[in-house]
């Protein structure tokens, strides 16, 4: 449960911070956004640190019960957005080319920090 605990504090300040930090800076969301269409390299590591952080999560936190259960479903989420990525990347980079401009990101980075809000409360409290 330590563990568990240590994660939900981890992932909890990181969505927490970046769900409110792209909330509130859409302009910088588009640039990157737009950075990533048009680099290999941004669309690499937007590749590689999901893949890396999904698959570190679920070797190390495989709990299916309780409230844990959230950073496990976000580990498997992380790891098949990067395979997503990886295996797909043209209809990945359409799908941001596509809706960039839209309100769908802002609803994302909402429910990210909503997320990130929940484990920290699980984490501190």
């Amino acid at each position: 449960m330590h563990y568990s605990i240590f994660l939900a504090r981890w992932l909890g300040l990181i969505l927490t911070i970046i769900g409110l930090g792209l909330l509130f800076n859409r302009k910088h969301f588009l640039s990157i956004a737009t950075s990533v269409e048009h680099t290999a390299a941004a669309q690499f590591v937007a590749t590689l640190l999901p893949l890396t952080l999904g698959s570190l999560l679920i070797i190390s936190h495989n709990v299916w019960t309780g409230w844990p259960i959230i950073i496990t479903i976000l580990g498997w989420i992380f790891f098949i957005s990067g395979i997503f990525r990886a295996w797909m990347p043209t209809v990945w980079l359409n799908a941001i080319h596509k809706n960039k401009e839209t309100a769908l990101p802002m609803v994302v980075f909402f429910i990210v920090f909503i997320i990130g809000l929940v484990l920290l409360y699980f984490g501190f409290f």
